[in-house]
């Protein structure tokens, strides 16, 4: 295999998501071994071959920024580090290749106040990495191998743990989710320690006297003031106030706090988290996210500790002690790859297979280590072989000269390219693109919408013939799959941080057509530089459908007539002072279309120039709603609405409605 040839295996790590008492393998210390087997076998490398041949891709970033690049990373510049234990360079079975592969999300520790900054990945759980043959350009990694100095200070290992289990979407829209509810039960109790040591018994026990940072987020839903979140260690404790949720309709659903707290550690490793509803029986909180660090002595190695040397300078030193078997493998970790092979310098026997490790290091600079044991390295997935000669659809270079771009999922590749096909014979020229590949080409696998965009960044930039893109498959907010039933997030869109309310939180494709480098997510300063549409189709059913609908209106006997010079502009009514702009962005577009498209009749239905039928709980536009109807059944080529509005129909007094939808029986007029 070679990457050169297309030819390649995606691998995806287990599960980061740490959530409770885990096996080993389901931790993430980050150091992960390919055998020299495992190699053979899936068919990297042939016996014999150099080791140095072996590539292996991750983009080590937990999501991807918005901001367009000069110049779009891809290929080699994913290129990782990998340490090859063997007795010469020619590969075997017995041959090692050790690596590091961070979390899916983003962690930082931070020496200064002993604490880390946590970011979660919003679009998947797991990390991707890719593996293959033809490497060129083989870099060794060095050894560190510090002698005993005249003085050097002893340090503890630290230890981290992330809970952050996402399992509520509170407002069905956004990208955040929420954890564990606090309404009938009021207090749970978290054992940090047990959790990371995955064992009963007193290892990875804090130092007594040393700090205890905590750090929650959670969000409370009141309408009283003072409902209180309080958090309890040991004798020590912490609170944080939650004000009472605003009544407006734009309101948040919840309201938001951070709780920081440093403990002296004593002999307790359990948190404990209760919500003081304040005598307002109706409150809840959710925990959203909780990060404990702490400083343990414990020697034995455990996957959730990271040895740190807070530097002081140079000519300063730390050494550390570690206990495990006869085969534990220590890397200095620096930007989040392997920089050194540590050598220590002292092993002791303790029998049984068991030492004593110690080694030395240089405080000129933070360095941090991880430690693997090569008899039980974490676990992976062989996810897919991948032969770029045999797919069918497009890839970067296929791009020269295409004006549209239809990306779709593995699943719906087959009825993306009829619509390619639909495409071409109207004169436009089109390829499909799998967003597996996609995914490979920009991000080593990892799903992420910022993968998309970058990929239509650089087509844009390097062939400049790119007018449309189209989405071929649905999408949702729900980016992992957690909720129950079939799965509609095939082709994902842009989601906002905002999470809490249907006023700050927006949905849209716009995201992938700011292709100018050095844009990012400026909506009012950015123009769009293609054309974007979505076919929110589901399943093969669906997809072929719609691709046959399509195809009718392209070659249907009604597929001209005086429908085609009809133009439906459709607005929602004003509820609140801000949705006049509901008028102004669709007046806006209309004397736009007067001047651009002259030969288009333009008939407006403004619901606030209707008589409003109100009855009690409801308000309705009965003729707004007809007259609708009946303007789409007799035939438009463009229909625009601005307003409220949702799969099941538009404004909240239903104008349009999923019974309308089925009722038109006009299929080659609308």
């Amino acid at each position: 295999m070679s990457f050169d040839n297309g030819t390649y295996v995606r691998f995806k790590t287990l599960n980061h998501r740490i959530s409770g008492p885990q096996m080993w393998a389901q931790e993430s210390s980050g150091m992960y071994s390919l055998s020299g087997r495992e190699v053979l076998d899936l068919g990297i490398l042939s016996i014999g071959a150099n080791t140095s041949e072996l590539e292996i891709r991750c983009r080590l970033n937990g999501t991807l920024a918005p901001l367009n690049a000069t110049s779009e990373l891809v290929g080699k510049d994913f290129s990782i580090p990998y340490y090859v234990f063997d007795s010469d360079t020619t590969l075997d079975e017995d041959t090692e290749f050790w690596f590091y592969i961070p979390p899916s999300y983003d962690i930082t520790y931070d020496p200064l106040n002993g604490s880390s900054s946590y970011t979660s990945n919003p679009y998947s759980d797991q990390k991707y990495f890719l593996v293959s043959g033809g490497n060129d350009s083989y870099q060794p990694i060095p050894l560190e191998a510090i002698p005993e100095p005249a003085t050097s200070r002893a340090m503890n290992a630290r230890a981290t743990w992330v809970y952050d289990t996402a399992m509520y979407n509170l407002v069905g829209t956004g990208r955040r989710w929420m954890g564990e509810l606090f309404d009938f039960t009021t207090t749970r109790v978290y054992d940090f320690r047990e959790r990371t040591a995955m064992t009963a018994s007193t290892v990875n026990q804090p130092v007594p006297g040393t700090a205890v940072h905590v750090q929650i987020k959670a969000v409370a839903r009141s309408s009283t003031n003072n409902t209180k979140l309080l958090v309890q260690y040991g004798s020590q404790s912490a609170s944080v106030t939650f004000p009472a949720v605003q009544t407006g309709s734009v309101s948040n659903y919840v309201q938001e706090k951070l709780l920081t707290a440093t403990f002296t550690a004593d002999q307790s490793a359990s948190i404990t988290l209760s919500y003081d509803k304040a005598g307002n029986n109706a409150a809840a909180m959710w925990l959203d996210e909780m990060i404990v660090d702490w400083e343990t002595s414990e020697e034995e190695v455990y996957p959730s500790q990271s040895m740190v040397n807070h530097p002081r300078g140079a000519g300063n030193y730390s050494h550390f002690n570690v206990e495990g078997t006869s085969c534990l493998r220590i890397f200095g970790i620096e930007n989040r790859q392997i920089s050194s092979l540590v050598e220590p310098a002292v092993v002791v026997s303790r029998g049984l297979d068991q030492y004593q490790w110690k080694w030395y290091s240089h405080e000129d600079k933070l360095r941090t280590y991880k430690i693997g044991y090569c008899t039980d390295p974490l676990a992976y997935i062989v996810d897919q072989k991948v032969d770029l000669g045999t797919i069918e659809t497009a890839v970067l270079s296929d791009l020269d000269g295409i004006e549209s771009i239809i990306i779709a999922p593995d699943s719906l590749l087959d009825a993306a390219q009829e619509l390619a096909v639909l495409e071409r014979s109207t004169g436009v020229s089109s390829e499909v693109v799998a967003l597996s590949y996609i995914y490979d080409e920009m991000n080593t696998g990892n799903p992420d919408i910022g993968a998309i965009r970058k990929f239509l960044v650089k087509a844009y930039a390097d062939y400049g013939t790119l007018k449309y893109l189209t989405l071929f498959g649905d999408a949702s907010y729900d980016y992992k799959g957690k909720l129950q039933g079939r799965q509609s997030n095939l082709v994902p869109t842009y989601h906002t941080a905002a999470s809490f309310s249907l006023y700050t939180s927006y949905i849209t494709d716009d995201f992938y057509g700011y292709l100018d480098a050095g844009e990012t997510l400026n909506w009012f300063l950015d123009d769009l530089d293609v054309g974007i549409g979505r076919i929110p189709v589901r399943n093969v059913q669906e997809a072929q459908e719609a691709v046959a609908k399509i195809g009718n209106y392209l070659q249907g006997a009604d597929r001209f007539g005086p429908w085609r010079a009809r133009g439906v502009f459709v607005v929602d009514d004003v509820d609140e002072a801000w949705e006049k702009e509901f008028a102004v962005v669709q007046d806006r577009l209309a004397k736009k279309l007067d001047t651009t498209r002259a030969e288009l009749n333009q008939i407006k239905i403004y619901s606030d120039a209707y008589l409003q039928d109100t009855k009690p709980g409801s308000q309705r536009y009965p003729e707004a709603r007809q007259a609708l109807f009946n303007e789409v059944e007799q035939g438009a080529l463009a229909v625009s609405f601005v307003g409220h509005g949702g799969e099941v129909g538009w404004t909240t007094e239903r104008i349009l409605q999923l019974e309308d939808i089925n009722g038109w029986n006009n299929t080659s007029k609308q």
